[in-house]
């Protein structure tokens, strides 16, 4: 029994199955012209010509073996055998189409190995179809290196394994495709795992405005200043707030609030900067508002002493592991930035490395942040 039908990309797997049953039985021959048909008309006796009795038994077995074959093709691969009439005619035709080295063949099945995306698919379908490409580029003789396969496998992973990808990519010696298949199947058990215990709500919402006009600091001493608000959405809970003001501030007039719109007193010492039904309208603004100008170097560097990390390169994180929660990154204009994974950096300096944990990855931040 054929469990596989043959289609465009896996003559080899379907090869592998008939050729067994076909010789169990005697009837590989038929296929492979080692029992060729004996003629049709014969001379008897009294020299006239009569019909061979043994073609009606080699055609009846032949006719026999071409149903089995055309049984176990898809109905793509069928539409290539009509017009045949010999069970050998339809098997060397299938050899020819699928298996004979054929340059326009093998660009395309190369094109088709390139561009590749699972898409929705589980990783073993997708496996399974990338596998069916490399096999037929191998009935042709026409395999692509270890190098080529590895890359071209984990271009089409897809966003949600980009990490995946980039760590596999970044290693000083590229894994075989072999040696990454289980590694790939193990990064989607553990994502399997991670989306059912995703937590019910949000624990954390960062709202943060940075833009090239505002405060600069080096070597986690400040120029200029900095706010950065963070808030525990969850249980609506009040985190931590910090707001540096620049120095030698203007005695002259208070500014009004940017959040409550009294004139009374500054944004930063409103009693409802914490309050959610104000954040949730304007805490985007408000932020903007207190940015501190200072045209002098738009320069960024770590600073030692905050609590909050953040890149756009997953390259820069090792021990990642996917983000399931629903928090968003806000910045001063009011977007809010997706974190898709979380893991460590470690930061080289003069005096030794600074490993920071908990960092988030953000892809669409513009810059690289150590809040």
């Amino acid at each position: 029994m054929v469990f596989v039908k043959l289609s465009s990309h896996n003559y080899l797997l379907w090869k592998k199955q008939v050729v067994p049953i076909l010789g169990s039985h005697n009837l590989l021959g038929y296929v492979d012209g080692t029992i060729p048909p004996p003629q049709r008309m014969i001379t008897s006796q009294y020299s006239r010509e009569e019909i061979n009795p043994e073609f009606p038994k080699w055609e009846t077995t032949d006719q026999m073996v071409m149903s089995l074959i055309n049984n176990t093709l898809s109905e793509e691969v069928l539409g290539e055998t009509i017009g045949f009439a010999k069970s050998k005619e339809v098997w060397d035709v299938l050899l020819e189409t699928y298996a004979r080295p054929s340059k326009p063949r093998a660009l395309q099945l190369r094109h088709e190995l390139q561009t590749i995306q699972r898409g929705s698919d589980s990783i073993k379908d997708f496996l399974q179809k990338f596998k069916g490409i490399l096999d037929s580029l191998a009935a042709m003789d026409q395999s692509p290196d270890e190098e080529e396969k590895v890359y071209w496998l984990l271009q089409g992973l897809g966003p949600e394994y980009d990490v995946f990808a980039t760590s596999m990519l970044t290693r000083d010696f590229l894994p075989s495709y072999p040696q990454v298949v289980p590694h790939l199947l193990s990064h989607e058990l553990h994502l399997q795992a991670a989306k059912m215990n995703k937590p019910s709500g949000s624990d954390v919402v960062i709202f943060m405005q940075r833009d090239s006009s505002s405060n600069n600091f080096r070597g986690g001493r400040f120029r200029g200043g900095r706010s950065n608000q963070w808030v525990n959405s969850s249980n609506q809970q009040q985190g931590s707030y910090n707001h540096v003001r620049p120095q030698n501030p203007s005695n002259d007039t208070r500014p009004s609030c940017k959040i409550c719109g009294r004139r009374n007193h500054a944004t930063s010492d409103c009693y409802h900067q914490h309050d959610p039904a104000y954040q949730n309208s304007s805490t985007p603004q408000a932020l903007a508002a207190m940015t501190i100008n200072d045209r002098r170097n738009s320069s960024w560097y770590p600073d030692t002493g905050a609590t909050v990390h953040m890149t756009n390169n997953p390259g820069n994180l090792t021990h990642v592991h996917p983000y399931f929660g629903s928090d968003k990154v806000i910045v001063g204009n009011g977007a809010p930035l997706s974190i898709s994974h979380v893991g460590s950096v470690n930061i080289p300096t003069p005096t030794g490395n600074i490993h920071l944990r908990g960092v988030l990855l953000v892809p669409e931040i513009q810059r690289i942040y150590f809040l």
